[in-house]
């Protein structure tokens, strides 16, 4: 449920916790100081949603976080990812992707363990693994 007051507070502890004034908020996510000053401050009791995701990218945290409190995305590392990308062009997107699938397939940064070299080659190559199926 929506709760002006308790979003607010997201703001705030956010925003101390990455050590920005409302200065420096304002400059970052293109708000208006004065804006931003009547969000905080309580003054605007429904504030405009471009705002709080403007707010919200700039803080590095997804706008789910600051206006619900619940993060149903691992915001932490996804938002970072996301903001980071937002503003490269289409090529520049499409080789962040590239390079996130070239991670996977190491196995070495995706979490996956334990498979032999081989199998991985054969797999990056794009080739089919067949097993042997065993009779009874």
């Amino acid at each position: 449920m929506y709760d002006l007051t308790a979003m607010i507070d997201r703001i705030k502890e956010v925003k101390k916790q990455k050590g920005l004034t409302n200065d420096t908020l304002s400059e970052l996510s293109g708000v208006s100081r004065g804006t931003l000053s009547k969000i905080l401050g309580s003054e605007t009791k429904d504030p405009q949603i471009s705002s709080i995701i403007k707010i919200s990218q700039a803080l590095g945290v997804s706008a789910d976080y600051i206006i619900f409190g619940s993060d149903r995305s691992s915001h932490a590392e996804q938002s970072e990812i996301s903001v980071a990308s937002e503003s490269l062009n289409e090529e520049g997107k499409a080789k962040v992707l590239s390079y996130i699938q070239d991670l996977k397939e190491t196995g070495k940064y995706s979490g996956v363990t334990n498979i032999p070299q081989d199998i991985k080659n054969t797999v990056k190559a794009g080739s089919t693994i067949q097993t042997p199926i065993k009779q009874k």
